[in-house]
């Protein structure tokens, strides 16, 4: 069996108003170390904590055994980034481009798209309710894991798209988002 090819790969990702450079480097066939920067925010860049890590991959399922034991997550790729869910929390990494001038003055996207075709378990939110930033607006199942999708700022709702119980497709509008100067992004 040939040996796997030491690669290393750099992603810019966008997550609200942070940008992080990632280098992903393979150092075995299932052994990755993961280096990262948050390289747009007030105080500069800041290093990320360097992670080694064994990676058991089945599907959208992944599994990696740190130091600190294993974790278990689901990653879904869509055109514009990546759904992470991670125990309890679900976020989306929306692919950045390298001029992180220009990508960190982008408005706040104020729009939830469902992240994968799936169940909607839960609605928190109302029209015209004021939440803030990382407040649950709408849990959804889908490959038997719930995911919990966030405000990505502080805002109004603007309108709720979906129903508890209602089966729902990848990038339908789940709920609209108002900034709270009343101007949308």
């Amino acid at each position: 069996m040939e040996a796997p090819r030491l690669t290393t790969k750099t992603f810019h990702l966008q997550h609200g108003t942070s940008v992080y450079e990632l280098h992903l480097k393979r150092l075995e066939a299932d052994r990755v170390q993961l280096r990262g920067t948050k390289i747009s925010n007030p105080e500069g860049s800041k290093a990320l904590d360097e992670v080694e890590a064994h990676v058991q991959q089945r599907g959208n399922e992944i599994v990696l055994k740190t130091a600190n034991g294993p974790h278990r997550a689901i990653a879904v790729r869509t055109a514009r980034g990546v759904w992470v869910s991670l125990g309890e929390r679900t976020a989306f990494f929306e692919f950045a481009r390298k001029d992180v001038d220009a990508v960190s003055t982008q408005p706040v996207k104020t729009e939830i798209h469902a992240p994968m075709t799936g169940k909607i378990v839960d609605v928190r939110v109302k029209p015209n309710q004021k939440v803030g930033l990382g407040d649950i607006l709408v849990i959804m199942e889908a490959m038997k894991m719930e995911f919990k999708l966030e405000a990505p700022m502080e805002a109004l709702i603007e309108s709720v798209g979906c129903e508890k119980g209602q089966l729902v497709d990848l990038g339908q509008l789940l709920v609209q988002l108002k900034t709270l100067d009343n101007k949308k992004a």
